[in-house]
């Protein structure tokens, strides 16, 4: 079930979340972070830049108000959407997973492990009218969801160091017609807020399930699927390192290249055996 209020604006240098009806939003976004009340929610490929972002968002809007926006490198997202719950899940990723053998692979990065960057964001939708309070708590809700689940991931060391560094999130509710004074204020003390007709740890559980549905399928989408050589990398362990340990225990044998290479042929048939990856 999708929510009428939202309508998808999409170009090739971007993408708008609208609501004519306006948003009570919460964001750490690149323009206008904190609480605002806007039409317009932004995803902009752009620098992470206050003046060419706001620039941007304003050619987008054709308005110089009423909108938040985001800096990004990659638009790539897709939305679920649960009840009164949509979540926007955008992506950026500088990792590819290239094949090390026929069956081994390994992570590698254009950019290397210090400049690549893999990001995770999300927009998250509630429609419903709810007070700048409850949008506070939901937003630590979903922080503390998407923080907890990657943890649980147990990645390499070196795929931690990159892991959203620049991630972003944005929680949008309704703004009450009634308490609208002008175009870009809204009477906050004499809102009329649905936070007293829900139960928030229900509304918590739901929102950090779908949270972890989307990480899970942003991993998915994105391709990353990290094995053993990953965390032998992770580590400063090189193959050449495990062959020259192997060869070390070699005993009253001439070691020669056929040697090596037999044996450095033996590791990585091992390293394909689920056992000794455990």
């Amino acid at each position: 079930m999708e929510n009428t209020n939202l309508n998808i604006i999409t170009k090739d240098y971007g993408i708008c979340i609208n609501n004519s009806d306006y948003f009570l939003a919460f964001s750490d976004f690149t323009v206008s972070d904190g609480i605002d009340i806007v039409e317009n929610v932004n995803i902009l490929k752009s620098k992470n830049d206050f003046e060419k972002t706001a620039k941007k968002a304003e050619a987008f809007n054709h308005s110089e108000g009423s909108y938040i926006a985001q800096a990004v490198d990659s638009i790539d997202y897709f939305s679920n959407t649960y009840g009164d719950l949509t979540l926007f899940t955008f992506m950026a990723n500088d990792v590819v997973i290239e094949d090390f053998t026929e069956n081994l692979k390994v992570a590698n990065s254009p950019k290397g492990f210090v400049d690549a960057r893999i990001d995770i964001n999300h927009v998250l939708y509630i429609d419903k009218t709810l007070s700048p309070g409850m949008l506070l708590k939901i937003y630590k809700t979903v922080v503390k969801a998407k923080a907890e689940f990657l943890r649980s991931l147990c990645l390499p060391r070196h795929i931690e160091n990159i892991l959203n560094k620049n991630d972003f999130l944005a929680v949008l509710a309704n703004v009450a017609q009634t308490s609208l004074i002008d175009e870009y204020s809204v009477d906050i003390v004499n809102n009329d807020y649905e936070d007293d007709q829900f139960v928030f740890e229900e509304l918590a559980t739901s929102i950090e399930e779908a949270v972890i549905i989307s990480c899970e399928d942003a991993i998915e989408k994105l391709g990353l699927s990290f094995g053993i050589l990953d965390y032998f990398v992770s580590e400063g362990i090189l193959l050449g390192d495990l062959v020259e340990a192997g060869l070390a225990l070699v005993a009253g044998v001439e070691v020669t290249e056929e040697i090596s290479e037999k044996l450095e042929a033996q590791i990585l048939k091992s390293l394909c055996d689920i056992n000794v990856i455990a």
